[in-house]
């Protein structure tokens, strides 16, 4: 589901850093309360290399390998490594400064999710001695991040702690709670949004000895109130100074990442003939909707693309290591034809045959882009449906989608070989009985080829999060929390997860049956066991009429196994 992807994906684009010694003036360790300047504690000569090391905490529910690459974090490493980029960025902000006279800056990337059983991240830390520790969160492991963070206290005592992602920087939309998160953190700073710039610019500063409390997308951890008041809070607007098509791509880190750590084959599109590394990219940022439950206006105001130039660029940067298929993680590929012909007819020049996966709207697609998507070598596309309830999608959802267009698309895209994977969610406030058996219908009228159901979390600065009514079960902490089962499950194992919030119309207990009604419907529908559906739509009916007023999780299983 977009809300999901949209948090995963923003990924990693605002980032953490931790630990800077200062090149010219030693200190001792330092507090990360009551400061108003950074500046890096010196371990060698002026001349030694900043050293950096980014970390991607590890979903502690999931045991497979990695699905994508950490391509937030990848982009991060290459704009510090990319001495051009940082001389365009010193320039532009009225640095007088030359090439030569720019810090040589060391990157090591940890993926923690992709690292063995055996790893030791204190003895990692202490081998690299770094200067600057940065790590990424979404809201589900923005916890992880914390205790991370905490070992780093320990095991490079002299580092700069800094927290970035989409979890801090939707915060950063209610001051109390920003305030709050920060100050009761490890953290001595907050990157805020996209963090490439801001990153550089900090660093830079510190280098320089240059103030480093008045950098917009940078946050000081200090005792007095960080943000005030949104309206008059200019850090959480940074407006990008270099152009997006002079930025470095994120493939020319691909030397600071063991691609035999991450998952081989379409892991997010099972049943694709592929069983290769597949990379990560991101050829556009943002969005052109504005859902209420989608994350993606948090962190990119304005939609902003690469041109199918760079995109061909970094294609061919993964080529040179054997790499030619792909997860493209943009939000809306689709969103422009004329750029995805460009592309195609670019790819068809230079002769390397590619496969990928992407997401797209169902507005966008029509058979003349499906023909473009084929001829640049795409063999599946999510779509984020989200319910069959046209009321609930325009008017609960904000979403200005029509149902007959994911009908056509999904034919269109099937017609052409392209498989086809629905995104729907249950638990939106509400969100009852009647709503979900519009889903089941739609899921039978409309079936794709695969299907993801999951449950709704409201993400700060979202418009879900401010309106309320998704509540969490006693003792559950609605944004740190994790709400979806671990790995992928299989329809088969649907029963076995519980939900962990309530809504207004619907208990954990009517979430959770929801849910693995639709999973198992589903399955039902794909594999033509035409009495299954018929007995399962019976049962979605009885709770439709509301003759069933109570749902227990008991009751869950019972019912999925009278289907069965």
């Amino acid at each position: 589901m977009k809300i999901y992807v949209a948090t995963i994906l923003i990924l990693s684009l605002s980032f953490v850093l931790c630990s800077a010694p200062d090149h010219l003036s030693p200190q001792s360790t330092l507090n990360h309360r009551n400061f108003d300047q950074l500046s890096f504690i010196h371990k060698g000569t002026p001349e030694d290399p900043i050293r950096v090391v980014f970390i991607l905490p590890k979903d502690p529910e999931y045991k497979d390998k990695p699905t994508r690459l950490p391509i937030g974090l990848m982009s991060m490493a290459s704009c510090l490594k990319d001495k051009m980029f940082l001389l365009v960025l010193c320039r532009s902000l009225g640095m007088d400064i030359q090439i030569e006279q720019l810090p040589e800056i060391e990157v090591s990337i940890i993926d923690l999710q992709a690292e063995g059983p055996d790893f030791d991240l204190k003895t990692r830390l202490r081998q690299t001695n770094p200067d600057l520790i940065g790590l990424s969160a979404v809201s589900p492991l923005y916890r992880h991040a914390e205790e991370i963070a905490e070992l780093a206290s320990t095991a490079a005592p002299e580092a700069i702690r800094v927290i970035g992602g989409v979890h801090i920087s939707a915060l950063n939309q209610n001051p109390s709670e920003f305030n709050l998160a920060l100050k009761e953190s490890p953290f001595h700073v907050a990157i805020l949004k996209e963090g490439e710039e801001a990153l550089s610019e900090l660093i830079l500063r510190i280098f320089r000895k240059e103030k480093t409390d008045n950098i917009n997308g940078v946050v000081l951890n200090r005792d007095e109130d960080l943000i005030r008041n949104i309206s008059d809070f200019p850090k959480s607007r940074r407006k990008r100074k270099v152009l997006l098509h002079e930025y470095p791509m994120p493939a020319e880190s691909l030397d600071l990442i063991n691609l035999s750590n991450y998952a081989r084959g379409f892991s997010n599109f099972e049943g694709i003939p592929y069983d290769g590394t597949v990379g990560t990219l991101l050829t556009l940022r943002g969005c052109l909707g504005n859902c209420a439950y989608c994350a993606s206006r948090v962190i990119f105001s304005k939609l902003e693309m690469h041109s199918p130039e760079q995109i061909l660029r970094e294609i061919q940067l993964y080529a040179e290591k054997g790499v030619t298929a792909f997860n493209i993680a943009d939000d809306d590929f689709c969103v422009k034809l004329d750029r995805l012909e460009k592309l195609r007819d670019l790819l068809q020049k230079i002769k390397i045959p590619i496969q990928y996966t992407a997401m797209a709207r169902a507005d966008w697609i029509n058979e003349e882009m499906v023909q473009t998507l084929k001829g640049t070598g795409c063999v599946g596309i999510a779509m984020g449906v989200e319910t069959g309830d046209f009321t609930l999608l325009k008017k609960g959802m904000h979403k200005k989608l029509k149902l007959e267009k994911v009908a056509s698309a999904t034919r269109l895209l099937q017609q052409y070989g392209i498989q086809v994977k629905h995104f729907y969610m249950v638990g939106y406030p509400d969100q009852g009985w009647d709503s979900i058996k519009m889903t089941a219908d739609n899921i039978i009228r409309n079936p794709p080829d695969l299907i993801n159901v999951s449950i709704t979390v409201p993400y700060p600065g979202t418009r879900l999060y401010q309106e309320g009514g998704i509540h969490p079960v006693l003792g559950m902490d609605l944004l740190t929390s994790k709400h979806e089962p671990a790995g992928r499950k299989k329809v088969s194992e649907a029963p076995t997860f519980q939900a962990g919030t309530y809504t207004n119309v619907m208990s954990t207990e009517e979430i959770t049956l929801a849910r693995n009604l639709l999973l198992t419907l589903f399955d039902a529908v794909k594999n033509k066991r035409n009495n299954e559906v018929d007995r399962l739509m019976f049962l979605l009916n009885e709770l439709a009429s509301g003759r069933w007023k109570k749902v227990t999780s008991i009751f869950s299983i019972i019912v999925l196994e009278m289907a069965a």
